[in-house]
């Protein structure tokens, strides 16, 4: 009774605070707009738990509950001995042996394949842990603070999209945002994918501002943020390093824009490939073998639905090199429409149906291409993205998931690049 109380007083504060606090309204320019926004968000977490409720029967190994569960066992050392829990929560003396009591009955702290980086695993179940400190164990409650970071983070890339280009349509930028299938239902639970939301939207956001008005309070807050990028997605912190140290040169230099991404993004490329002679890390090696690592897994288990065929990758440029266009086909064209096995898979595929709508319209109504720093920044961000994951990714489901950082900044390229002047003359002859 006091979770469902708890979970009422903080839905009602969060309403309160989209309608009332000015970093939500100014940005939607409509009270009543940014708290609609928000309840289409509570809709989609509501629809994801109904979904994996009923379609999804083995609940520790089922995404949106796995952390939440593992976090309980970790908040269960509060009652047992509460140094046990300190460490486990701020990962000081976390190896201790007796430790691995609680962690033995986790099914995700410890990773299946560790390469001795960040376990973005613990990140999450550990927010779950700080969570449980107030929720009384309601799960809506932490459902609902993941909602709210996330929804943060998409304010916070709207205002960036709107910066760089006020002229672009509010409902248009809405869509983009907040309102693409996969963008709304997997940052709508607790997932990795809502805190990335939130630490990549005011990342972005802080970036901009540091450069328009430098100070310790922006610099902080661009560094808070990036850090929580980090422990939350490290491959995503690591691809979004290139385009925005060329977002940050562009706009300090204000011409060279696209020579300034080529160069540093291939400056990174040759990087990655050669990080073995500079570093413990053969980067190559690591996602060579991640794939290997998912195929693998996608062979022994038989419940995985939606599996596809990849091209094994090797520890070279060539075959990154030769891999890259199907690896972009999958990930920016897949799942098609006959592939679409259920519910979550058949809103994809229309919405990959979506983007080649918008492809074929921006054939016959292309805008004069302008290779501006946000287009240039969403292009290379993209790319780098939806290619790491076309190479590694044997299933779809995953596949659609992991695109959503990037997902909308690739969106509001495609809509830049629609003359909508010419659209609107067609509509009125």
């Amino acid at each position: 009774m006091i979770g469902w109380l708890i979970l009422i007083t903080l839905f009602l504060l969060s309403i309160y605070a989209t309608y009332k606090i000015k970093f939500f309204s100014e940005n939607f320019e409509s009270k009543t707009l940014a708290c609609s926004v928000y309840l289409i968000k509570i809709f989609a977490s509501v629809l994801l738990i109904f979904i994996y409720t009923n379609f999804y029967k083995t609940r520790s190994t089922t995404d949106i509950f796995k952390y939440y569960d593992d976090a309980i066992i970790l908040h269960s050392a509060i009652k047992k001995n509460y140094l046990d829990y300190l460490k486990m929560i701020t990962s000081i003396n976390e190896n201790d042996k007796h430790l691995y009591s609680y962690y033995h009955k986790m099914n995700f702290w410890i990773k299946p394949y560790d390469f001795e980086i960040i376990n973005e695993n613990k990140t999450i179940i550990r927010l779950n842990a700080l969570i449980l400190l107030f929720s009384h164990q309601n799960y809506f409650v932490h459902v609902l603070v993941f909602v709210f970071l996330s929804f943060c983070g998409q304010v916070a890339l709207f205002k960036f999209l709107k910066l760089h280009n006020p002229q672009l349509n509010k409902y248009i930028l809405i869509l983009i945002v907040f309102l693409l299938p996969s963008v709304l239902i997997w940052t709508s639970g607790i997932l990795k994918e809502s805190l990335i939301s939130f630490s990549l939207g005011f990342s972005l956001l802080y970036v901009a501002k540091l450069l328009n008005s430098p100070n310790l309070k922006n610099m902080t807050l661009c560094l808070f943020f990036l850090l929580i990028l980090l422990f939350s997605k490290l491959y995503v912190f690591l691809l979004l390093l290139p385009p925005l140290l060329s977002y940050i040169v562009s706009a300090k230099l204000k011409k060279y824009t696209f020579y300034n991404y080529l160069i540093i993004c291939t400056l990174f490329i040759v990087l990655f490939f050669n990080s073995k002679h500079f570093s413990k890390y053969n980067l190559p090696q690591i996602v060579v073998t991640k794939q290997h690592n998912f195929i693998n897994l996608t062979k022994s288990d038989s419940t995985i639905g939606s599996k596809i065929n990849i091209p094994i990758l090797e520890e070279n440029f060539l075959s990154f090199l030769k891999n890259t266009p199907n690896a972009l086909k999958n990930s920016i064209f897949r799942p098609f429409i006959f592939e679409a096995h259920n519910v979550l898979a058949f809103f994809c595929s229309l919405e990959n149906l979506l983007i080649s709508f918008i492809l074929l319209i921006i054939i016959f109504y292309p805008k004069k291409i302008q290779l501006d720093n946000l287009t240039m920044f969403s292009i290379s961000f993209s790319l780098l993205l939806f290619t790491l994951i076309g190479l590694t990714t044997p299933v779809l489901g995953a596949l659609v998931r992991y695109k959503v950082p990037a997902f909308s900044l690739f969106c509001y390229v495609l809509i830049n690049q629609i003359n909508l002047n010419k659209i609107k003359k067609l509509i009125k002859l």
